[in-house]
């Protein structure tokens, strides 16, 4: 693994630790317990923010090192220094990662002393279906679930859009999308243990925004609305998958039981969503590992075209609101806050 991508791993990894301290609940603990968690949040949190600043001039020389290393054409001195500097560098990437290792254990370690629970698997998060069920018959037991929680949800909506002004709409999934997903390749692939009750849209609802700095206001309403929040994925916003579409999401546990998705795009996106998504439809049923050269190179051309569309539209998003990812991030820390606090 090079420099680099070693580096960022590590600080994906430092993140995750952030995370997983600032989702223990407080409520209920002794004061020395919350103590000790809120020392654990501020050390990951201070070493994030430190690291994130110092990261690129350490990886920028880094690779400088390296390459100077390549075109010192015999001179000895030369080059022992720059050997010197490598290791340096290496050596404290080790040492950091030896002693995040020691934080994420320290970490546990609080955690079982005060009863929390390691996170739970994927694979145990499940709607209240019977699993024994065919297929078909867990499709229609979802959808029931969803048209119990239709006016729970609309309810939530209305008030959201009262109080900021902004839009909302929520929709079913098809019942054939519903079989498409729970055996679509590249997911089982990734989790063969995947079936109908663990699918988290097959009702979803959507805030489309204007100004993300609105987003603390609704994690507030979410925790007050009674919704269980089973999982809080703000990464893909600053840190998109392959197709390069930016979104903060709930999956929520609703009164009924069932896993719900709630996301927030902001207005942007959404404007080019329909055409990125077609391009994400034609392929997502596919064997993505097993195309032929052919379908490889068309692939290959839907996902650029929509990553830069995507891209396109959240640069226009931060032109015109003046934000900085910085400040964004800063904000999400906000929203973790409002949820886990």
């Amino acid at each position: 693994m090079s420099f680099e991508k070693n580096y960022r791993t590590y600080l994906d990894e430092l993140d995750r630790l952030y995370r997983r301290a600032m989702e223990v609940p407080l409520k209920g603990m002794t004061h020395e317990q919350v103590a000790e968690i809120k020392q654990h949040q501020f050390f990951t949190k201070t070493q994030k923010d430190r690291l994130k600043h110092t990261a690129p001039e350490l990886i920028r020389t880094y690779n400088n090192a390296k390459a100077a290393l390549l075109i010192t054409m015999g001179n000895d001195a030369k080059a022992t220094v720059l050997e010197q500097q490598i290791a340096s560098l290496e050596k404290d990437l080790e040492s950091l990662k030896a002693n995040l290792q020691k934080v994420s254990d320290e970490l546990e370690s609080a955690l079982l002393a005060v009863g929390a629970n390691k996170p739970v698997s994927e694979r145990e998060i499940v709607n209240p279906i019977d699993t024994l069920l065919s297929i078909d018959e867990k499709v229609d037991a979802l959808q029931r679930l969803s048209k119990e929680n239709e006016p729970v949800v609309e309810a939530f909506m209305v008030s959201i859009d009262a109080e900021l002004g902004t839009q909302s709409n929520a929709n079913f999934k098809k019942p054939e999308r519903i079989k498409e997903k729970a055996q679509r390749p590249e997911i089982v692939r990734k989790k063969p243990w995947f079936d109908v009750e663990h699918i988290r849209d097959g009702y979803r609802f959507k805030t489309v925004l204007m100004d993300l700095s609105v987003l603390p206001k609704i994690a507030q309403a979410i925790k007050a609305s009674g919704f269980e929040v089973v999982k809080l994925d703000t990464a893909k916003l600053l840190k998109p998958g392959m197709w390069g579409w930016r979104i903060v999401a709930f999956d929520l546990r609703m009164p009924n039981g069932q896993l719900v998705e709630y996301y927030l795009p902001v207005a942007e996106l959404e404007r080019v969503k329909d055409s990125c998504h077609d391009l994400f439809a034609k392929w997502r049923n596919e064997d993505l590992e097993n195309l032929n050269p052919a379908d490889r190179s068309e692939f290959m051309l839907d996902l650029e075209t929509s990553d830069d569309k995507y891209q396109e539209a959240w640069n226009t998003y931060l032109e015109r609101t003046g934000q900085t990812e910085d400040q964004l991030e800063k904000l999400l820390e906000e929203v973790y806050d409002a949820i886990y606090e």
